[in-house]
């Protein structure tokens, strides 16, 4: 497998989100800011090298993620937000002489999913194009950019909506917004890159019609499961992608043999540890660092948090609030 480095995009005010105090990408869903889901998916593909592209409130975002001094996750600012293109171009001097793959995303895409990262990659690596991109097709692509194709079904360019014709909108399949590039491919093609559009920007999409142009590959995944293209763009959007976690959390510890009477009443955050055969009633919040064990009976209306540790075989009551606790096994705990 060539060498890989993420790019994570997440310099945008985020206007429509109207707050005076946090970026776009730092905004909570379940607890845990929004970009800390693609970086999270981005680790477990086994990307060990990440570089985030501030802007808007950049000091923020630098902050939650750190100094750097570890190597994982770097920082460079877009002094100006002169588009996707200029963004990733940003990243230029940090990667100086890096000949491997860039895996290029977006902070406020929190629902892609490993798999769809890893197969972008694969199909990347095992044809060994210039670019690889996630599409997938809408009945309602407002919003999207198109992807244009010639007679032979190859991928030729992205035309963005407020640039497309009338015969270029009507086209179902859409730019999802993840690319796997040639590192060498993608800063040449950035060089080339204009700003001939209605925004007046650099378009990271326009880097598509220059490499195919040039008789480069390109490639593409096409995904299934809209929620991957789903970009959090407003508040009534971050109600949609925590109930979209939300439910993803449970089903995971569904899967692994715990019982959730009501899953609509139910808030747990994915950071929590629950081991088989434990119930938990309606009405319960389970906060991050918390650990349950076995066979336990836990609410309903009752709130867990910090580093409780609740042992095996516990009945927790209703309206209990366990904070900091450690409870032992064949334990009652009630409200109190």
């Amino acid at each position: 497998m060539r060498k890989t480095i993420a790019i994570v995009l997440a310099a945008g005010a985020g206007t429509r989100m109207k707050s005076a105090i946090l970026p776009k990408v730092l905004h909570p869903i379940c607890w845990k800011p929004m970009i800390s889901y693609i970086l999270d998916t981005i680790r477990s593909t086994g990307i060990k090298k990440i570089v985030v592209v501030t802007g808007h409130k950049a000091e923020l975002v630098k902050k939650f993620l750190g100094d750097g001094s570890n190597n994982a996750i770097k920082t460079v600012k877009q002094k100006k937000m002169l588009g996707t293109a200029d963004a990733v171009n940003c990243t230029r001097r940090v990667l100086k002489g890096f000949k491997g793959d860039l895996l290029v995303l977006y902070g406020d895409m929190p629902l892609i999913t490993p798999d769809c990262i890893t197969n972008i990659l694969r199909k990347h690596q095992n044809t060994q194009a210039a670019a690889t991109l996630l599409t997938a097709m809408s009945k309602n692509p407002t919003g999207f950019g198109r992807i244009v194709r010639d007679d032979n079904g190859r991928v030729i360019r992205i035309v963005e909506e407020n640039d497309a014709s009338i015969y270029e909108k009507v086209i179902e399949e859409i730019n999802v917004g993840a690319y796997c590039f040639d590192a060498e491919s993608l800063f040449g093609a950035i060089k080339k890159v204009r700003p001939n559009n209605k925004k007046s920007e650099y378009y990271l999409t326009d880097t598509i019609s220059y490499l195919s142009r040039k008789g480069k590959r390109i490639e593409s995944i096409l995904t299934t499961n809209m929620d991957e293209a789903f970009g959090v763009s407003s508040r009534k959007d971050l109600v949609r992608a925590q109930e979209i976690i939300r439910k993803r959390t449970l089903d995971r510890f569904i899967e692994k043999g715990v019982t959730i009477v009501d899953p609509q009443t139910t808030y747990i955050d994915d950071r929590v540890r629950i081991s088989q055969d434990t119930v938990i009633h309606p009405f319960t919040i389970i906060e991050a660092g918390v650990s349950i064990g076995k066979r336990c009976s836990i609410g309903p209306f009752c709130r867990i948090e910090g580093k409780t540790r609740i042992a095996d075989d516990v009945k927790v009551g209703n309206f209990a609030h366990i904070i900091n606790s450690r409870v032992k096994k064949n334990s009652k705990e009630a409200a109190g």
